[in-house]
């Protein structure tokens, strides 16, 4: 009986050498710098190698190991590797963690394969150094650090990058491919560097919206957005490669309202790009005297563009494809930008063309609200036309091409001088609105014709204080004139009665009476009197 209960206690204590747990033996390594295939310097005494009766959890803890894996073909359930411990894969050797949690708190540099089919946690202090090809399959989560060196990796599940330090970790530089078929998250300030070549045909998603440092993208290679790729919401996007959008790409923002994107290199989308916040750096930021346009700053847009936020352009926009402006459009500001359309340019928003720089469209302009200010140049070409269906017309440039107002015209910025070469036609919904201020007024010059339509509205607009009485004051000129202003040779406006004088090739005003003070007072004394006959009185029987 005594024999059998020491048997019993021998086989434990030597048993838990080999811990066994729903299947699975625990191996540590207990060597210092040395081989994988180096059966000695594992707990086990055996090479750890999944196989159809053993199912290996590794643990390399051992302060300063350095472990080369060796094995041609290797997998195992779970890998630890501790602070302070290196693990390298060799060339044509292949490591495969197919189940359970592994976790790297040290340096991991692949010259084989690492392939992950399970959980893959590389933590803070963790770094992995890719110069072979990783696979993951299963859910690689990064708050470390990850260089893909000139190598492959692919991701065809889930990977996740999180800052949950600084904004210096939880990211990933790519110097080889880097190729996305599944889920990318950024999280905590999380991002992607890429040098090499980056193609994603999966989704790239900004999950925590609002952290501070933002979550990011950095291009300063090749990056691809395939047909079927999705980008959605990332706070921030600095181009200074190619970027070639075939699919959707959506910009986000975070707590402090950093948000947007900038392209100082060379940007394509034949997809759909849509600016939700403000700014988009659009051709911009590396087109400066500190970067001159060298490096590209050229955005090239074959396919839909939206903007609701702020989109600057400093170098050069190319759209064959549809521009629909919701937010803000700034084009030009250090040096002139050019804004070339062949395609669709819609605005609802409000779009500055300033006085370096130019906007040309072969198709129509079309505004519906908001505001346009052209400080520069916009030319409609081809039969185009600028349509200012609603909103407000200003600025003090040229206009090259015919023009149709059915909203505000507002000559000038304070005011000044807008000029069109070619025709004017103001609908019965269009207002001209005249300003007048004691140094400048508000002109027209037009060197086609001007159509007025039954209904064309005329008003003036008297600006820090200006006494108009007895000037007379040119508003447009022309080549020639159909039709008139609907408020006739004659109205009150801005508290003066204003002459219209058609001539042959331009119109005046002339303020040819004000109200007088005692006119005023007769006015209001009359109004009182009228007001206390029309009370009603009290009948006494």
């Amino acid at each position: 009986m005594r024999l059998s209960r020491v048997v019993a206690l021998l086989i434990l204590i030597f048993g838990s050498q080999n811990v066994r747990a729903y299947g699975q033996v625990v191996a540590t390594w207990t060597g210092t710098t040395g081989n994988w295939s180096n059966a000695a310097d594992w707990s086990t005494f055996t090479v750890p190698n999944n196989s159809s009766s053993n199912h290996y959890r590794i643990t390399i803890n051992a302060p300063g190991s350095a472990v080369t894996m060796d094995v041609l073909n290797d997998s195992v359930d779970r890998l630890t590797l501790a602070a302070t411990n290196h693990l390298s894969i060799s060339v044509d050797d292949n490591l495969s963690l197919v189940s359970g949690t592994s976790s790297n708190y040290g340096a991991m540099v692949i010259y084989g394969t690492l392939t992950s089919a399970s959980v893959l946690n590389n933590a803070s202090t963790g770094s992995i150094v890719n110069g072979g090809k990783i696979i993951n399959s299963g859910n690689l989560k990064n708050s470390g650090f990850i260089e893909n060196y000139y190598a492959e990796l692919t991701n065809n599940n889930v990977f996740t990058n999180n800052a949950d330090i600084d904004e210096y970790h939880g990211s990933i530089a790519n110097y080889g491919t880097f190729t996305n078929s599944a889920r990318i998250s950024l999280d905590q300030g999380g991002g992607l560097v890429n040098y090499g070549t980056f193609r994603n045909s999966g989704t790239i998603s900004d999950v925590s919206e609002g952290t501070d440092p933002p979550n990011y993208i950095t291009n300063e290679g090749l990056l691809i957005n395939t047909s079927v790729g999705q980008v959605n919401g990332v706070a921030e996007l600095l181009n200074q490669g190619r970027f070639i959008n075939n699919g959707t790409y959506s910009t986000g923002c975070n707590v402090n309202g950093y948000c947007g994107a900038t392209n100082s290199g060379t940007l394509i989308n034949n997809g759909t790009f849509t600016n939700n916040y403000a700014p988009f750096e659009g051709a911009n930021a590396g087109c400066n005297s500190t970067q001159p346009a060298i490096i590209g700053c050229v955005f090239t847009n074959n396919g839909r563009l939206i903007n609701n936020g702020t989109f600057n352009n400093y170098g050069t926009f190319n759209s064959s494809g549809s521009f629909t402006n919701h937010g803000t459009l700034l084009d030009g500001g250090v040096l002139a930008g050019a804004f070339n359309n062949t395609g669709t340019l819609t605005n609802s928003g409000a779009v500055t063309v300033t006085n370096s720089s130019s906007l040309t469209t072969s198709s129509d302009y079309t505004q519906t609200t908001g505001r346009t200010i052209v400080d520069g140049a916009l030319t409609a070409t081809g039969g185009a036309i600028v349509r200012i269906l609603g909103g407000t017309l200003s600025g003090s440039g040229t206009i090259n091409g015919n023009v149709v107002v059915g909203g505000t015209l507002m000559p000038g910025d304070d005011p000044g001088t807008l000029t069109i070469f070619g025709n004017y036609e103001q609908t019965g919904a269009g207002m001209f609105d005249e300003l007048i201020s004691p140094y400048s007024r508000a002109f027209l010059d037009v060197s086609g014709n001007v159509v007025l339509q039954p209904g064309a509205a005329l008003e003036i607009t008297l600006l820090d204080g200006v006494n108009p009485l007895g000037s007379t004051v040119s508003i447009m000129d022309f080549s020639s004139l159909s039709g008139r202003f609907a408020k006739g040779w004659s109205f009150w406006d801005d508290g003066y009665l204003w002459d219209i004088t058609y001539r042959q090739h331009e119109v005046d005003v002339t303020a040819v009476q004000a109200p007088e003070p005692s006119s005023l007072l007769l006015l209001g004394f009359g109004a009182l009197a009228l007001g206390a006959l029309a009370r009603p009185r009290k009948v006494t029987k």
